[in-house]
């Protein structure tokens, strides 16, 4: 096939497949939308948080929102599109001419090319400056000024624990509390402070602190007004650590993974949640090849409902079996490569052996 110019035959079928994922597209884009405004109206009267609050940040989580929902829209614009070539005899046609049931659908997948740059795109540049964005609204909203962002867990060498309840993007942090822990799992020392500013050196100016030491199963408790302290996180990655992973763009995360590395710390959910993304275009493409069953052989009679019903069953259950497989290799130490990939890899061979039941003389 000429990609430059390809076939005619192949241009219309590229033509009602995407014009079949954005009527699903749209449709789940109001869905969900609708199901994000609600949960934010629970919000308002929050501080200063209006209506108008809510429907901007509903806004700003819709391109988080196409990342997630693009493969179910894949297999319903599959449905959808390439159902009412079926429904008119025009798939029937193709394959008189000597085009093959797996040929139209190998087309139709290579959708999945473009679909996969825009979505990288919107994660490396759209994605986290809207959820900043969004997080600025909350902050201007509420009453509670040290509100800014989420807390966050870090750990670093010698058995130091980090957490921080909030912090500015012009590196003030509040509710600051380090752990200590000794070589017998025993805590050694706890410091907690109320606020931290950033002196020129990158160190923090801790004050209004409480310092719980532990000697000998005696603790001793001192009051502090103030100590710097240079933390073991650079003022980028605490950034980073408080927004949600999936917010996170792609060249952070594996930012991130390489100086775990280096510092003998493997930032472990980094690593799923790049391996997950890159795992996409592959999700999109099984999808695609699952819709073969219900367009193709025997299945080809039903109609655009139920076509319809049956790719949300399967598209829900693929997305819920995603995360517990998800959930279960971080349990249990499975590669995020194999929860990553084994999904897309089980729905193609579940697509080829329906298409063969559907169809036993193709």
């Amino acid at each position: 096939m000429n990609i430059i110019m390809p076939p005619i035959w192949v241009r219309y079928v590229w033509k009602e497949a995407f014009k079949g994922f954005l009527v699903a597209l749209a449709g789940l884009i109001a869905l969900f939308s609708l199901l994000q405004f609600v949960t934010l109206l629970k919000m308002s009267g929050n501080g200063t948080y209006t209506l108008l609050d809510a429907a901007l940040e509903t806004c700003l989580f819709l391109p988080s929102k196409l990342i997630e929902i693009t493969p179910m829209a894949a297999l319903l614009g599959s449905l959808i599109g390439l159902g009412g070539l079926a429904r008119h005899q025009e798939l029937t046609a193709l394959t008189g001419t000597g085009v093959s049931d797996w040929r139209i659908v190998q087309v139709t997948s290579l959708l999945a090319i473009p679909l996969s740059v825009l979505l990288f795109l919107m994660s490396q540049f759209m994605i986290p400056a809207a959820y900043h964005l969004s997080q600025e609204i909350q902050a201007k909203a509420s009453w509670d000024k040290t509100n800014t962002g989420h807390f966050f867990w870090a750990l670093g060498k010698g058995g130091v624990f980090l957490k921080v309840g909030s912090i500015a993007d012009d590196g003030r942090a509040w509710n600051i509390q380090r752990f200590k822990i000794g070589s017998d799992g025993k805590l050694q020392e706890f410091l907690k402070a109320d606020k931290s500013v950033l002196n020129s050196d990158g160190s923090w100016h801790m004050s209004h602190l409480l310092k719980k030491t532990i000697i000998r199963d005696r603790v001793v408790e001192e009051n502090l007004e103030s100590l710097d302290w240079m933390p073991f996180l650079s003022r980028d990655e605490m950034y980073y650590l408080t927004f949600p992973i999936s917010f996170v763009s792609p060249t952070a995360l594996v930012q991130h993974i390489i100086d775990g590395r280096l510092k003998g710390e493997p930032a472990i959910l980094c690593e799923r949640e790049i391996w997950k993304r890159l795992a996409l275009p592959f999700s999109i493409v099984a999808l695609v090849f699952f819709a073969a069953p219900f367009l193709f052989g025997s299945t080809r009679s039903k109609t655009v409902g139920s076509r319809i019903g049956i790719g949300v069953m399967i598209a829900v259950a693929y997305t819920l079996f995603q995360e517990i497989l998800d959930r279960a290799g971080l349990v249990t130490g499975i590669s995020p490569i194999i929860s990553a990939f084994l999904p897309p890899l089980l729905v193609v061979a579940a697509a080829v052996q329906l298409y063969a039941r559907s169809n036993p003389h193709g």
